[in-house]
């Protein structure tokens, strides 16, 4: 990461592999969502550009997840049996972080790094005080059991909502400084988790469209699906693109190419299903994705909501939305995944009219 004192830039270590360049469609995905291989995952591995996690990685790591950083690996390895059940977890992203398509990196800027600059702005402002509570004030000061703590936290799918906060709030905070979306795990209405409820009444929807996706693959077989709609997934993220910017006839154009896209996923869907290379059963579906504006304090503000809930401060009190940032040009664009119960048939024929029953 580059850091600035008093002018003067300093350049830190980069995890991951290639670094991801600034243009395209970016997608942040959470580190959760990866181990977990859950829906925002899969579906911004394939419908992106390229995409950027958070990869806990030893101190002073410098590489890759291939050549110079592997004896950094092994070592970590030795020191931390949960690094090791975490990168065992991740072995199915392997072909794509040497492909390029997922990295930890921007430029020089690592979300590594994210976290702790996201616990000293909690530490500095009483505003958060009872967030400051569920994190560990020494989770930073010793490198191994920090390490440690952030594996054992992943491979769980975080029970520590202290650790789950830092690394969401750095992760948006990076995305939103890189012009990247973020993948978020979108609920049931009436369900869903105090702060995904909370951080939802905060949400500006800009448009929402349905796609297939493959919802359970190998990296190989994500790569290949990626070069087999090649096409049809630039014209895609381009009308995405455009609706997040909020352009004339966004939405339209988005109805459109996920109409293109739906019918293009149909056509070659028989090459998918079956077994990848790992041996397991290649699953497809349909994902709403709606694409909405957060303010940059969203999981910040969310998790204050579920403290003084658990608390009982707001014990019967409706949740209140609060101040989105929106109208300063602040905050983030989020993209909010969520699996459907139901195949919609497939669109037929082309133009706007094809594809405006995608777009919600």
């Amino acid at each position: 990461m580059v850091k600035r004192d008093g002018g003067v830039a300093r350049h830190y270590r980069c995890g991951g592999s290639r670094p991801i360049e600034h243009n395209g469609l970016t997608i942040a995905i959470s580190p959760y969502h990866l181990t977990t291989r859950e829906e925002p995952a899969m579906a911004a591995l394939l419908l992106a550009d390229r995409a950027v996690t958070l990869l806990p990685v030893p101190e002073g790591f410098v590489g890759g997840m291939e050549g110079p950083g592997r004896g950094q690996i092994r070592e970590a390895v030795e020191h931390s049996p949960r690094f090791l059940r975490l990168m065992e977890s991740w072995r199915w992203t392997m072909p794509l972080w040497r492909a390029g398509v997922l990295a930890s990196t921007v430029g020089v800027e690592d979300t590594a790094d994210e976290p702790r600059e996201v616990w000293d702005e909690l530490s500095g402002d009483e505003r958060w005080g009872p967030v400051r509570a569920l994190i560990r004030p020494t989770l930073f000061e010793n490198p191994e059991l920090h390490l440690d703590m952030l594996c054992g936290d992943l491979l769980k799918g975080g029970p520590d909502p202290g650790i789950g906060l830092l690394l969401t709030a750095g992760l948006d905070r990076f995305a939103a400084r890189h012009g990247a979306i973020v993948a978020r795990a979108g609920f049931e209405t009436g369900c869903g988790s105090v702060t995904q409820r909370a951080e939802a009444l905060m949400a500006r929807r800009r448009a929402a469209v349905a796609v297939p996706v493959l919802l359970r693959a190998s990296g190989a077989m994500v790569l290949r699906a990626r070069r087999v709609l090649a096409g049809e997934l630039a014209a895609l993220r381009g009308a995405i693109a455009a609706g997040v910017a909020g352009d004339p006839g966004a939405v339209a154009g988005l109805a459109d190419a996920a109409a293109e896209y739906a019918r293009a996923f149909e056509r070659v869907r028989a090459q998918f299903i079956g077994d990848d290379d790992d041996g397991e059963r290649v699953l497809d579906g349909f994902v709403s994705l709606s694409l909405v504006h957060l303010p940059l304090e969203a999981a910040v503000r969310s998790c204050l909501t579920a403290a003084r809930a658990l608390a009982g401060r707001q014990r019967g009190a409706a949740l209140e939305a609060g101040p989105t940032g929106e109208e300063r040009g602040e905050g983030f664009l989020a993209m909010v995944v969520r699996k459907m119960n139901i195949r919609p048939e497939p669109p037929h024929g082309g133009g706007a009219a094809a594809g405006r029953g995608a777009v919600r």
